[in-house]
C-alpha cells in the first residue's frame, strides 16, 4: 500500500477525571482549551506531515460511545493520576481496534510514581527513591503510611496529578510532619518519596530532562540550580552556568551516554513506551537518580529562538516524526 503525506493518524485525547479543564481567552479569537495531562506534542508537529482525527473521552467513568476511523491509534493521554478513567477508555478503545498503538494507555498507566518505584528500583546504575501513594483522611494517616513504608526522612510530600514542583513540600524529620499543612491535600491522593541530596561536589543541584524516543535518547536540558527542588524558573543564571549546559547538550552522546546507555535501553525496555521523558540527576560516574519517568513532559515547548536549546528540539521533533511515520506505516500495511 502506498501511503502519501499528510498521514492518516488518530490521536486519543481525554479530559481529566474532575472533567475540568483550563480555559485561556484570547482577545479577539476563541478561547483556547489548556488540556492537562498530555504528552505536550502535537502542536508542534511539523505542517502537512499528519492528518490529525482527535478520539474525545471523557473524565467520566461512565460507558462512552465512541466512533472510530481506520487511521492507526495514537494515545496523547499521559497521566495516570489525573486521568485514569480516560485511560481506562482508551484501554478498551485500544482493544477494540486490535492493532499495536503508540504510547500504549495500558503502560500508562504503569507511570505512576510508586509503581515506576517498584518496576525500576533493582536496576544497575539507578538510584530509585522508595515511593508510596496513599488517599489520607487524617493528617495521622501520613505518619502511620512512612512508618509502616518505613520511608527514611527527609520525605518529600506531593499532590497525585500536579507538576512543575508545586504542591511539593519536604518533611525533613518526625518533629516536622506539620508541614504537610501547607498543601491542599483534603480528598486527593498524595504520594511520599523519600529525598535523596544530590548534591554534586560543587554544591549545586543538577536536573537532566532525557526524552526517549523509540529507545533512543536526546538530552532536553539541564537545569543547574542552588536548591534542590529544581525547575526552569529556579535555574542559574549567569554565564558559568549557561555555558556547562551548552556543553553538556553538545557533548551529550559523547561524555555521558556511554556511561548510562545501559540504564536507559533497561528503563525504556520495562516502560516499553514510544515516547517519554526521564527526569534525574546523573553523577560523574554515571550513577543516576531518578526524580520521574512517564510520557507528562513538556519536551518541546522552547524559548524564542535562537536560543541552546534550539538543537535538542529540532532531534527530538525529527525522531518523533519519524516515529510515528513508522507507525502509521507498520498499521497500515
Amino acid at each position: 500500500m502506498t501511503i502519501r503525506y499528510p498521514l492518516p493518524v488518530q490521536f486519543i485525547m481525554g479530559l481529566n477525571d474532575s472533567g475540568l479543564e483550563i480555559i485561556e481567552p484570547k482577545p479577539g479569537r476563541q478561547p483556547q482549551i489548556i488540556l492537562s495531562g498530555t504528552c505536550s506534542y502535537h502542536v508542534h508537529l511539523t505542517p502537512g506531515k499528519f492528518r490529525l482525527r482527535k478520539i474525545w473521552l471523557s473524565g467520566k467513568a461512565e460507558d462512552q460511545h465512541l466512533a472510530k476511523g481506520p487511521a492507526p491509534l495514537v494515545n496523547y493521554i499521559a497521566d495516570p493520576d489525573s486521568h485514569s478513567h480516560a485511560l481506562a477508555k482508551a484501554m478498551d478503545l485500544v482493544r477494540a481496534d486490535g492493532r499495536r498503538c503508540f504510547n500504549r494507555p495500558g503502560r500508562i498507566l504503569q507511570t505512576r510514581r510508586d509503581l515506576i518505584y517498584e518496576r525500576l528500583k533493582d536496576i544497575p546504575g539507578l538510584r530509585v527513591p522508595a515511593t508510596i501513594r496513599i488517599e489520607p483522611k487524617h493528617p495521622h494517616d501520613f505518619v502511620r503510611a512512612a512508618t509502616e513504608a518505613r520511608l527514611r526522612f527527609p520525605v518529600i510530600v506531593r499532590l497525585a496529578g500536579d507538576h512543575g514542583g508545586v504542591s511539593t513540600v519536604r518533611v525533613d524529620s518526625v518533629a516536622n510532619w506539620v508541614a504537610i499543612h501547607t498543601v491542599a491535600w483534603g480528598g486527593r491522593a498524595v504520594y511520599m518519596t523519600e529525598f535523596f541530596d544530590y548534591a554534586d561536589p560543587d554544591g549545586l543541584y543538577r536536573k537532566y530532562r532525557i526524552v526517549m524516543i523509540d529507545g533512543k535518547p536526546v538530552l532536553r536540558h539541564v537545569i543547574i540550580g542552588d536548591q534542590w527542588l529544581l525547575h526552569r524558573s529556579k535555574r542559574i543564571t549567569n554565564p558559568e552556568a549557561e555555558q556547562e549546559e551548552i556543553h553538556r547538550l553538545k557533548n551529550f552522546e559523547r561524555e555521558m551516554l556511554p556511561k548510562i546507555a545501559s540504564t536507559l535501553a533497561e528503563i525504556h525496555r520495562r516502560l516499553d513506551l514510544n515516547f517519554f521523558g526521564i527526569d534525574c540527576h546523573v553523577a560523574e560516574n554515571g550513577m543516576m537518580t531518578l526524580f520521574e519517568a512517564n510520557a507528562t513532559m513538556n519536551t518541546l515547548h522552547n524559548e524564542p529562538s535562537p536560543n541552546r536549546w534550539d538543537e535538542p528540539c529540532a532531534r527530538i521533533r525529527g525522531l518523533l516524526e519519524a516515529a510515528l511515520e513508522k507507525h502509521v506505516r507498520s498499521q497500515m500495511q
